[in-house]
């Protein structure tokens, strides 16, 4: 047998090795880098990093006539910006010893951090190849689907019609089920193999049987191939579906929906697209002749829903909605993303055949009155408690809430208890637009007028303002009801301006015809009366008139 180059840990590149057995061969080399790739594999390995000491093991021991090129995709854009046409020829076709180094410097230079376009690079990197002399291979590493338009199996087939010398291999590097098949299908569709890692060390031992595999023969058999008639359809089934729609990958024509009382189609051999929930799509579902295609997605519970999106993580875009009557429903197995309000319940696993249950923590406000709930590392609202909603699902952490302008901080929920927030209830009688302040800070947090006497603070100490007047040093805790019963002074004749100063000589306000008989802390007070120095004293809850005469 011949020697065979061994790539190790160059794992995801591995089998373009196949094609290095031989001389002119091109390999175009394409790397996932969009923004999943900073997700962890098995073993603990950030992604990206480990995709890029696998080009480093590659290049260092492929082949010197191997001409090989570097593209990559998901590297330019933040996610954020939903670009599907990101995606860059960082090194040019060349022989292997000339572009090594090119190869490695851009590599170990890459942010992951974008979408995945797969059927625009696939077609980008067909183009590429097309100059190029002899065998050409095209090897995709990805951690994940197509996340833009396109079905890249279908393009794979086209490609691979058009041109008898090109094959394509794909890597699953961690991938889930939706992007294991969608990857088998591309490979399947251009005569190359899938090959899956879901570890670094997986990834090497994997991809040196890959070469093995491939290595060729000293002394090759002739052989003549006789092609025999081939069965025309196969069968296409879904496990517990619900109401999925079927879709010709080609022409876009819907072929079939699976029901739970038609969970299975005979269909003609060929690519079809798969509808789940409300607008997620399985694309590159291959259907062979003769073969049973089965298809078995998760389910996802949501314990007490209230309008909670499920998000595709890496577009962001809505799958499903789970509420009071649609709390359980399939998902294709992966992870995403269940939104309560705006906060995010991030990474939640669904497992083929299985049901993943979020059973969320829940908050609750006694006597609330318009609170955001608050994220505390960013300030973010993520939803609002309020008369009619004063008990709402969330995921488990911690939380502000905010009362008035004041902060209820450090709530943590845990999943599946409810945690009952019981403010105090600060009371007014008769109120005159009190501002109520944190008295730590100085803060106005909320604001007494005739047609809101009874506000709910969070626990702390708080003045309250009658003008310039303060009443402080109101401490409460959780639950108290603390009831505001301020002093008042009446002036019984006509024309009149009179200043009132506090014990400190302050000038609290002035009162006229149009402000008259207010409320102030009780205490001791003087008066300016035309001149004249009147001393009095309020007391809770009593009106003290003066009269001019």
């Amino acid at each position: 047998m011949k020697s065979i180059w061994k790539l190790g840990l160059a794992a995801t590149l591995a089998l373009s090795a196949s094609a290095a057995l031989a001389e002119d061969r091109s390999v175009a080399l394409i790397l996932d880098a969009s923004g999943s790739m900073n997700g962890r594999l098995a073993d603990g390995t950030v992604k990206i990093n480990a995709a890029k000491n696998a080009v480093r093991n590659l290049v260092a021991q492929i082949p010197d006539s191997v001409r090989l090129s570097f593209r990559a995709y998901g590297h330019q854009h933040h996610r954020s910006k939903h670009n599907c046409t990101d995606t860059q020829m960082l090194v040019p076709f060349g022989r292997a010893p000339d572009v090594r180094g090119g190869v490695v410097n851009t590599s170990d230079g890459l942010k992951a951090q974008g979408y995945t376009p797969i059927t625009y690079v696939l077609g980008l990197a067909a183009d590429d190849l097309k100059p190029e002399n002899g065998k050409r291979s095209i090897v995709l590493v990805s951690d994940g689907k197509e996340t833009c338009e396109g079905d890249p199996c279908l393009l794979a087939k086209k490609l691979a019609e058009a041109d008898a010398d090109l094959t394509i291999h794909t890597v699953g590097f961690g991938v889930d089920p939706q992007a294991r098949l969608q990857l088998q299908c591309i490979a399947d569709a251009a005569r190359g193999t899938y090959y899956d890692a879901n570890s670094a060390v997986d990834l090497a031992k994997t991809m040196e049987e890959a070469v093995e595999a491939t290595a060729e023969p000293e002394i090759q058999d002739e052989v003549i191939t006789i092609t025999l008639p081939k069965a025309q359809e196969g069968t296409l089934e879904i496990i517990a579906p619900y109401f999925n729609e079927v879709v010709d990958a080609e022409t876009g024509e819907q072929v079939a929906v699976l029901t739970d009382n038609t969970p299975s189609k005979v269909l003609p051999a060929g690519i079809y697209n798969i509808k789940f929930g409300k607008t997620q799509w399985l694309k590159s579902v291959a259907v062979r002749a003769d073969e049973t295609t089965t298809i078995e997605p998760g389910r996802l519970k949501v314990e007490g829903p209230y309008f909670n999106d499920v998000l595709d993580p890496e577009t962001g875009e809505i799958i499903e909605k789970a509420t009071s009557h649609h709390a359980e429903f399939p998902l294709l197995a992966g992870r995403y993303d269940v939104t309560f309000g705006k906060a995010l319940w991030k990474n939640v696993v669904v497992n083929e055949g299985e049901t993943t249950v979020l059973n969320p923590g829940r908050l609750k406000i006694r006597n609330p009155y318009f609170h955001d709930v608050l994220d505390p590392a960013t300030g973010q609202a993520l939803l609002k408690l309020t008369k009619s909603n004063d008990e709402l699902p969330l995921p488990p952490g911690t939380y502000d809430v905010r009362f008035g302008k004041k902060l209820w901080r450090g709530i943590k929920l845990t999943e599946g208890e409810t945690v009952t927030l019981n403010p105090v209830l600060v009371r007014m009688a008769e109120p005159y637009f009190n501002r109520i302040l944190d008295q730590d800070t100085g803060e106005e947090v909320e604001k007494f007028t005739r047609d809101r006497t009874t506000i709910p603070l969070a626990p702390g100490t708080y003045t309250v303002m009658f003008g310039k007047a303060a009443w402080k040093d109101f401490s409460v805790e959780a639950g108290d009801d603390l009831r505001i019963n301020p002093g008042r002074i009446k002036i019984d004749g006509k024309k009149f301006y009179i200043k009132v100063f506090d014990e400190a000589g302050t000038e609290v306000i002035m009162l006229t015809e149009s402000t008259n008989d207010i409320p102030f802390p009780p205490g001791k007070y003087r008066l300016d009366v035309s001149g004249q120095e009147v001393p009095v004293t309020l007391i809770e809850g009593k009106r003290l008139v003066l009269k001019l005469q």
